[in-house]
């Protein structure tokens, strides 16, 4: 009876197994690879473009979750990358950062360049949507530099119109029209598609004034969204906002009015607010061209609602990402104080051998120590002149920064920090949690700015900017028979 029952227990585990397996490889649960990338880089983005941020979300936290199962960890950065994007949409910085901080963190066990590109974009966007556009145009050129290396694909088209269209746009908004004519010609040269088309169609409109070939450009970019089929929702919109334009220009408002509604009414679909707020003014425009007040004051008034809306949403969040860059930047000078180390190393040991080498010259050839000593003189003079020449250039800096402060610019900290790294560095060793806010204040002060400017520039009081140096000095230790200035400009 035992065999018997053996052969049984046997059989019935064999069975167990056979079934496991099938259930194991069924399509349902079976990973499939080009499935999950065609819904993280393609599915994603068309569902996102057409306002549907739930469902991306929920999409991306199934996909995020399978990739992991399966531990393929490039599919894991992806869905981090496109949850960022979308909370950036939703104007969520301070989360999308942090999303994009782990992508970034667990992409460093891959050797992606797209994921590499992706990220630098998403970052890029999150900057760009906060009005830094310093930080921004550094992250989305970098995504290009990499993209361009791409293998020719869905890919790579992908990340090139998102950073280009995004580097135009800044462009666009720092009033450098011409360099965004310019990398509108790049972009339709690299991809071309109806985005691509429309854009080049804009800057002909308002840069060149040439609305033949503008009208030429906007045909395309039609024939290639009906060729596309599957054409995003901001496609869509950003065509017929431009085919708006384009009959404004040429005086035919009613027309112009007609392309701006339905504009409208896709911005709003997409779930963008500044692509509603933009569209709610050019609407408040042509109706004043129409000599109709009542939709212009209409259109007026839900531009500056919508206006004061993003800008209140802003303001807390820009303080996060401002935070992160001044990180980034601390371990990049930190990475560069290390390999300056290293190169210090390499120096002194290359001129250990270097002099060996000479005293073995010397010796051999009775060459005059005098000789060997003003061989080195000059080498030092002339390593002298590179140092003084580093940090003259370092100075052209200065302008620029002195402009930023008294335009109370966003971008102030950032290039003051970047010109004037050691001041930066002796400050944070003596105020270790200094805020921005005190950061920028300090700044000023070392850039020797008056109590009356101070309050001119940043719109307050004199009286407060002298509190504020009295907190200042508590801070520091700086003692009141001390002036501040001085104190600031020796502080290295």
């Amino acid at each position: 009876m035992k065999p018997l029952k053996y052969l049984a227990e046997i059989f019935a585990l064999s069975f167990l197994g056979l079934f496991c397996n099938a259930f194991a490889a069924s399509p349902k649960n079976r990973f499939d690879k080009d499935q999950v990338e065609k819904l993280l880089w393609e599915v994603s983005v068309d569902i996102a473009d057409k306002g549907n941020y739930e469902k991306v979300i929920r999409l991306n936290q199934e996909l995020i979750e399978k990739c992991e199962k399966a531990k393929y960890t490039d599919g894991v950065v992806k869905g981090y990358c496109n949850l960022g994007n979308i909370f950036a949409r939703m104007g969520k910085h301070k989360e999308s950062f942090l999303l994009l901080k782990f992508a970034e963190k667990e992409s460093k066990k891959l050797n992606s360049k797209e994921l590499e590109a992706s990220i630098d974009a998403e970052q890029g966007n999150n900057y760009s949507l906060l009005g830094l556009y310093t930080q921004a145009q550094e992250k989305f050129r970098r995504s290009i530099l990499i993209s361009k290396d791409l293998p020719k694909g869905v890919k790579r088209n992908k990340l090139l119109v998102y950073s280009y269209s995004s580097v135009i746009y800044i462009y666009e908004m720092q009033k450098k029209m011409d360099s965004a004519f310019y990398y509108s010609k790049i972009a339709f040269d690299e991809v071309r598609n109806s985005y691509t088309s429309n854009s080049l169609a804009y800057y002909y409109i308002y840069y060149k004034k040439d609305f033949k070939s503008a009208e030429y450009y906007l045909k395309m970019a039609d024939q290639l969204q009906k060729k596309a089929g599957d054409f995003s929702k901001f496609d869509e919109y950003s065509l017929q906002r431009t085919w708006g334009e384009w009959y404004e220009q040429k005086k035919l408002y009613d027309s112009a009015r007609i392309y701006y509604l339905r504009s409208l009414t896709l911005a709003k679909t997409i779930r963008l607010p500044v692509t509603v707020r933009d569209t709610y003014w050019l609407l408040h425009r042509i109706s004043d061209s129409l000599l109709d007040k009542e939709s212009s004051n209409h259109y007026l008034h839900e531009y500056a609602r919508l206006y004061d809306s993003i800008s209140k949403a802003q303001k807390p969040e820009s303080e996060f990402p401002i935070q992160q860059y001044i990180q980034d930047k601390e371990q990049e000078y930190k990475h560069k104080e290390d390999q300056l180390f290293i190169t210090i190393l390499l120096i002194v040991l290359f001129s250990g051998i270097v002099l060996w080498i000479l005293i073995k010259v010397y010796q051999s050839k009775q060459k005059s120590l005098a000789e060997i000593i003003k061989e080195n003189e000059e080498k030092i003079k002339q390593k002298e002149k590179e140092a003084l020449e580093l940090k003259s250039r370092i100075n052209e800096g200065f302008e620029e920064v002195i402009e930023l402060a008294k335009k109370n610019s966003p971008e102030f900290i950032t290039r003051f920090i970047e010109v004037y790294p050691e001041f930066y560095r002796a400050l944070l060793k003596i105020y270790p949690d200094i805020n921005p806010e005190t950061l920028k204040f300090c700044a000023l002060l070392r850039l020797n700015f008056s109590t009356k400017e101070i309050a001119e520039y940043n719109f307050i009081t004199p009286r407060a900017i002298q509190l504020r140096k009295n907190r200042v000095r508590k801070k520091l230790n700086i003692s009141s028979a001390e002036d501040i200035y001085t104190w600031m400009n020796n502080l290295e």
